[in-house]
């Protein structure tokens, strides 16, 4: 069996000799053809414009730190930019627990309240300034 299965292996290794060579290999049948859509880059470009003119982003050229970012329609139209920190920012970072309680226990906690209010928390993330030494 051991003879069969090295000289199958053999002869396979002969025959597509440029399926088997050692290094980064690529298609040639066809390529792929990435197309942004121009209303879609005008939409991500304003999105960030935006963030910068108000000091949320700081434009900083090249960072080690940096992630790529999909742009994501929201049901109103807009657009929710989101960041994959997978590529380094995460392994980085320091993880901080901070256990919410349960939807019965702050239910228990407002039972008998007189007074409720509602909060619109639309990009609330950006509420909280990140210190100068972590930016």
């Amino acid at each position: 069996m051991l003879d069969t299965h090295s000289s199958l292996t053999a002869h396979l290794e002969k025959v597509f000799s440029t399926v088997f060579t050692p290094g980064l290999g690529h298609c040639s049948k066809s390529k792929a053809k990435l197309t942004p859509k121009p209303k879609q880059v005008r939409k991500i470009s304003t999105k960030i414009d935006r963030l910068v003119s108000t000091q949320v982003l700081t434009s900083v050229g090249h960072s080690e730190w940096d992630a790529p970012i999909v742009a994501v329609q929201k049901e109103t139209g807009s657009l929710r930019l989101c960041a994959d920190y997978s590529t380094g920012l995460n392994e980085a970072l320091e993880q901080q627990q901070h256990p919410l309680s349960s939807p019965d226990y702050i239910f228990t906690k407002l039972n008998g309240g007189r007074y409720f209010s509602q909060l619109y928390l639309a990009e609330a993330y950006l509420h909280l300034e990140v210190d100068d030494d972590t930016k």
